[in-house]
C-alpha cells in the first residue's frame, strides 16, 4: 500500500485536537493521524491511527523529542491543539521544520506573542486600528481603573486561557481589595454584558483570509455546548477587516461580545483550532481538512457553505480498546 500523507496532532486527550481528527476523518483519501499527548493514556489514542506520549509542553525535552517524533513517524504536516505548546513550538519552528522536513502549521512569532498576551493583544488591536476592550496594565492604583472604565470590570491573568484565574469585580470596594491589581502578571479589562460570539478564521500560506463563521454561543465551565451559526452584516465585516489587516497563517479563533452600539469587542484572540472546531465540522465548516489539503497539497482554501443551524455537543462517545499493532 502506497504511503499517505502523515499529519500529526498534538493534544489529543483534549476537544480541540479531537476536532480536528473529525474534520480529518472526513478527507476522501484518507491521512494517516499520529496522535501526541502528554498523558499515560486516554481516549484520544483510540481515534488516531498511532500515537506517541511527549514530555510536558514546558520541559527542556519537549521540541526534540517533537522533533524525533516527526522524524520517526515521516511526518509531513503538524498540526497544534494546545495552547501552552503554541509559544514553544513558535519560537523554534524553523528548527522543527529544517529538521524534519514537516510543514509546521502556525502564525509568525511575533504574533503569537501578541495574541497569547491580553496586554500586548490589546497593543496590537490598537495598532491595527481595529476596536478592542479597554485593556490596563497592572500594577495599577483603584483610581487609574475607575477614571479608566466604568464598573464591572475582568481582572484576569495576561497569559490565562479557558477563564482560569479571571475575576469580574463591579464594587469599588471590592476593587480596592483585589490584590491582583498590584500583580505585573495580571490586567484589568472593560467589562461588555451580553451573548457571547466566536469566529472561526483561516488564513493561507500567504496570510490571506480566505474563510470564515461566526457562533453565537452557550458555555459551561468554559466549554460550549452549543453554538448557533450567525451571519450578521457589521460582523462580518469586522471579521473580514481584521482579516485584511491581521497577517495570520493557518487558523485563528476570535471570542467577542457586541456592545451597545453593535460593535464587535474582541476579548480574545486565538492564533489556533478552537474547541469549537469540531462544532464547525459538524455543520459543514471543516477547517482542519481544509487546511490540510491547503498546506499539504496547495490546493485553495474554498469557502464552505453552512447553513444557519444549531449544533450541540453531547459527552456521549464511548471507546472500547482492542488490540492493534501499531504502523512501524
Amino acid at each position: 500500500m502506497a504511503l499517505r500523507n502523515r499529519i500529526a496532532i498534538t493534544g489529543v486527550s483534549g476537544n480541540v485536537a479531537q476536532g480536528i481528527i473529525k474534520g480529518l476523518r472526513q478527507a476522501p483519501s484518507p491521512y494517516y493521524l499520529v496522535g501526541l499527548d502528554y498523558s499515560e493514556t486516554c481516549a484520544g489514542y483510540f481515534l488516531v491511527d498511532a500515537w506517541e506520549r511527549m514530555p510536558p509542553v514546558r520541559s527542556l525535552e519537549y521540541v526534540p523529542c517533537m522533533i524525533e517524533v516527526l522524524r520517526r513517524f515521516e511526518i509531513d504536516l503538524l498540526l497544534l491543539g494546545i495552547d501552552s505548546e503554541i509559544s514553544v513550538i513558535s519560537g523554534r519552528c524553523g528548527e522543527i521544520e529544517r529538521e524534519t522536513g514537516c510543514k509546521v502549521v502556525i502564525s509568525e512569532q511575533s504574533l503569537i506573542v501578541a495574541c497569547t498576551d491580553k496586554l500586548e493583544t490589546a497593543r496590537l488591536f490598537e495598532q491595527l486600528y481595529l476596536p478592542f476592550l479597554k485593556t490596563l496594565e497592572c500594577p495599577v492604583s483603584v483610581d487609574e481603573v475607575l477614571s479608566f472604565v466604568e464598573l464591572p470590570v475582568i481582572v484576569k491573568p495576561r497569559r490565562g486561557h479557558g477563564s482560569k484565574g479571571l475575576l469580574m469585580i463591579d464594587r469599588p470596594n471590592d476593587l480596592r481589595q483585589c490584590a491582583e491589581l498590584r500583580d505585573p502578571s495580571y490586567c484589568v479589562q472593560a467589562y461588555v454584558e451580553g451573548r457571547e460570539y466566536t469566529a472561526g478564521l483561516l488564513f493561507d500560506e500567504q496570510h490571506g483570509l480566505r474563510d470564515y463563521i461566526c457562533f453565537e454561543r452557550r458555555l459551561v465551565d468554559g466549554t460550549t455546548m452549543d453554538a448557533t451559526v450567525v451571519d450578521l452584516p457589521g460582523v462580518n465585516r469586522f471579521i473580514e477587516d481584521f482579516g485584511a489587516r491581521f497577517p495570520g497563517t493557518g487558523p485563528v479563533n476570535l471570542q467577542f461580545r457586541l456592545d451597545a452600539d453593535g460593535i464587535p469587542r474582541v476579548f480574545e484572540i486565538n492564533p489556533r483550532f478552537s474547541g469549537t472546531t469540531g462544532l464547525r465540522v459538524a455543520c459543514g465548516f471543516n477547517g482542519p481538512l481544509r487546511i490540510a489539503e491547503h498546506f499539504l497539497k496547495g490546493r485553495p482554501i474554498e469557502r464552505a457553505e453552512v447553513e444557519p443551524v444549531r449544533v450541540y455537543r453531547i459527552f456521549s462517545e464511548l471507546v472500547v480498546p482492542q488490540e492493534r499493532v501499531d504502523d512501524e
